[in-house]
């Protein structure tokens, strides 16, 4: 079978897509020969050790735009991912939420994710919105 680069670096595209649709993946969720392409070829970025995004290689350096992109889905991923239900985000950031406001604004960066998820006060969206009857 003769190698077909385009064709492998489309297969590989597929299926990271296909096993998450919010674009954030962890390192299981794609075989290594995967993610090394997807990486070597700029479409795969490391957000924190074990958990990729998947972006578009005509990003610079430095730009904030792909942070501000996936800042929540991130969020969202990791916090189910490690705790399940059991996280609480400041009562600013749920009421964010809560309001569709997902913004990520200037204020955030990837080390203030922790801040932002220790400080105890009102339930995610999801959690916290009330129960209309």
């Amino acid at each position: 079978m003769p190698v077909n680069p385009q064709r492998d670096l489309a297969d590989a595209l597929r299926r990271a897509q296909a096993a998450v649709p919010s674009h954030i993946l962890r390192t299981r969720q794609l075989s290594r020969a995967d993610r090394t392409l997807l990486q070597q070829r700029g479409f795969l970025v490391e957000i924190i050790k074990g958990w990729y995004a998947l972006t578009t290689p005509q990003a610079l350096p430095g730009d904030s735009t792909f942070w501000h992109l996936h800042f929540w889905g991130f969020v969202a991923a990791y916090l189910e991912a490690r705790y399940r239900e059991r996280y609480c985000l400041s009562a600013e950031h749920s009421l964010d939420l809560w309001t569709a406001s997902t913004q990520a604004g200037a204020v955030f960066s990837r080390s203030s994710c922790r801040t932002a998820v220790r400080s105890s006060c009102i339930r995610t969206a999801r959690a916290c919105r009330p129960q209309w009857r």
